[in-house]
């Protein structure tokens, strides 16, 4: 079965911001209005957007959190965290890339599907839950503070670290409890949790797409600033993913 869809094409354009709202501490969802990217995007696949300022000249990679191709809108949600994300999350106009990236052909996917997000993670996952048919959604997050997206979600299960909400541990603690029967899992989140995934795959027996983290450049494959170990060597995260299959990926690195 394969889940990984390729890059069809790339644009480059001036978006504007429809809506912003700060969701959590210094988490921002924003919606853009850029209706050929939009026509194009699919679920896991990422843009590169731009402050434009002169003293920061590389762009932020940033998920496609939703896509409404009618509309011609995309929704990301993002850590305004150093000083291009902080300047990102204060524009009403934004020039951003894309899509970029692999991202996943919701058509040939199972309908016993089980997703699995934590943190940041938990945005590039809500596409792909909106495209399959009733899967089976646990999130994690550290506390209750930091949730984000858990109510946009169709019943999607809840964890966080300290207990302050849901159940008290990871999301694939959660999803050991209490998922039913799949044959797919598609996870999005931190290395430790991506690990842990694939290692619940293996046990259970099914595959596992990973959508993986790494700090990137010029997003197209240019810089090789963003490889990853695979069994088949290193791969580009910005062009070969950031969606892979977990028994690829060597996790041990």
């Amino acid at each position: 079965m394969e889940s990984i869809v390729g890059l069809v094409i790339t644009i480059q354009l001036q978006c504007d911001v429809v809506s912003n709202t700060e969701i959590a501490l210094d988490i921002f969802d924003m919606t853009l209005d850029a209706p050929e990217i939009a026509r194009v995007a699919h679920a896991g696949q990422f843009l590169h957007i731009f402050n434009d300022s002169p003293d920061m000249l590389l762009p932020r990679p940033i998920s496609i959190c939703a896509i409404d191709a009618e509309s011609g809108r995309l929704r990301v949600v993002f850590r305004a965290k150093g000083a291009g994300t902080r300047l990102i999350s204060r524009k009403t106009r934004l020039r951003a890339l894309g899509p970029l990236g692999n991202g996943y052909d919701t058509s040939s996917m199972s309908k016993k599907i089980l997703i699995v997000g934590g943190g940041l993670g938990v945005p590039p996952l809500l596409e792909l839950s909106r495209r399959v048919a009733e899967p089976q959604v646990f999130l994690g997050f550290r506390d209750e503070a930091s949730m984000i997206l858990q109510n946009d979600f169709t019943e999607a299960e809840t964890a966080t670290d300290d207990g302050s909400f849901g159940f008290c541990g990871n999301a694939v603690d959660l999803a050991r409890r209490k998922a039913r029967d799949f044959d797919l899992i598609v996870a999005c989140g931190p290395k430790p949790l991506l690990r842990a995934v694939a290692g619940f795959a293996d046990e259970k027996g099914v595959p596992a797409l990973v959508s993986v983290e790494e700090r990137m450049a010029c997003g197209i494959g240019a810089c090789v600033g963003c490889v990853i170990k695979t069994k088949s060597g290193y791969r580009k995260v910005c062009v070969d993913g950031p969606v892979f299959r977990a028994d690829e990926v060597v996790w041990d690195d």
